[in-house]
């Protein structure tokens, strides 16, 4: 990649180790932290390299520059050297048409783009597309992986109206089982139950369909989550914690439902509750 002395100040990188490319008889080349692995590159960066195709040309590498992504997630990074060109390389390059990056406040987008506007016919020469002439980096950056970002809300959106629908549904199924065995819990409620042996009567029931359910989706939930990330090269490893949590979730909307209803019941006078059924 062919930089500017500024590239590594301009836009914040970083360095992992060695120094940045400086004016040199010899030519320098810095290379991204993939590229050095990929090749072993030695710690020392003092050594001379040599091209012997190149008559006899050398090249000296100064450093490691940090990581940094200019693709998609889904694809790795490859190794990547940047180089200050000498003016004989600059009239050698295939790319004629230079890119000028112009560091701006935010609040201030509009005014800099009508100054960048005004002062464009000083340097273009008519080889660029009028929607091409300015683009903003961070929209760039971000079309880059806008697929996951709509995937990802699709994906977000989707399990809240699963949650809610299904914790109605449980809400909604224990509702009905409780009206009608509430002339059930009204005799035991005379025969002096507590409100924790009302709620065993269902918790019994409810929790063991809870976790019946749970042994068949969070197996499936998980090949398909695994699956999908395998697509990504750059992803994060999926935790048994994760899904301990919704059993746990599960479980509490199931405990929370159930006790909702007994409470109600226990608020009736049982003894009108068994006259009435």
């Amino acid at each position: 990649m062919v930089v500017e002395p500024n590239f590594l100040s301009f836009f914040g990188m970083r360095m992992e180790s060695g120094e940045w490319l400086s004016e040199n008889e010899i030519p320098q080349y810095v290379i991204n932290q993939t590229g050095a692995e990929m090749i072993n590159l030695p710690a020392d960066f003092s050594k001379i390299y040599d091209i012997p195709e190149a008559g006899g040309a050398q090249f000296h590498i100064s450093g490691i520059l940090k990581d940094y992504h200019y693709f998609p997630i889904q694809y790795p990074l490859e190794k990547t050297f940047f180089h200050i060109p000498s003016e004989r390389e600059r009239a050698n390059l295939l790319l004629k048409t230079p890119y000028i990056y112009i560091k701006i406040i935010p609040e201030n987008k509009d005014r800099a783009l009508t100054f960048a506007k005004q002062h464009y016919k000083d340097f273009s020469k008519g080889e660029v597309t009028p929607e091409k002439q300015f683009q903003y980096l961070p929209d760039i950056m971000r079309e880059l992986n806008v697929a996951d970002i709509y995937m990802s809300r699709i994906f977000l959106t989707l399990a809240l109206i699963c949650i809610l629908i299904s914790s109605l549904g449980i809400y909604l199924l224990v509702a009905l089982s409780t009206e009608q065995r509430k002339k059930e819990m009204a005799i035991h409620i005379i025969n002096g139950a507590a409100f924790i042996d009302i709620l065993k009567l269902f918790l019994d029931r409810y929790l063991v369909l809870a976790l019946m359910a749970n042994a068949l989706s969070l197996p499936l939930g998980y090949l398909f989550v695994h699956r999908w990330l395998q697509t990504y090269a750059y992803h994060f490893q999926l935790s048994f914690l994760m899904f301990v949590l919704v059993l746990l979730i599960t479980i509490m909307i199931v405990i929370l439902s159930v006790a909702i209803q007994v409470t109600r019941v226990l608020k009736m006078n049982p003894a009108e509750v068994v006259k009435s059924e």
